[in-house]
């Protein structure tokens, strides 16, 4: 898919680009982010200083490479829509149905 974004017109990456980032920011996003950011500097400054050094990231002054919760992301539960979208959407056209994917 990155490569196929990768030779697209560049007018229309730009064009779908700013089209994406007027929605979102119709929608509130900014505005959220912005105002959040407060409540996650706090969460994280809580975080880590219960935190044991080794499993803060190295990214934030600790030990531990892991960046993601890995583990946790490809469990069952959170993997359920993401391992079943192809299926849904293949029996969407096989049915005749336009796919919401």
């Amino acid at each position: 898919m990155c490569r196929t974004v990768a030779e697209s017109d560049p007018f229309y990456l730009r064009m779908a680009k700013r089209m994406g980032n007027s929605a979102a920011a119709h929608a509130g996003l900014e505005t959220h982010a912005r105002d959040s950011l407060s409540h996650w500097t706090s969460y994280r400054w809580d975080w880590e200083s219960r935190t044991p050094v080794e499993a803060i990231t190295a990214d934030h002054g600790g030990k531990s490479k892991n960046l993601a919760p890995v583990a946790r992301a490809n469990s069952d539960g959170l993997m359920f829509w993401s391992s079943t979208a192809d299926a849904q959407a293949r029996r969407h056209q096989h049915n005749g149905k336009r796919s919401k994917l």
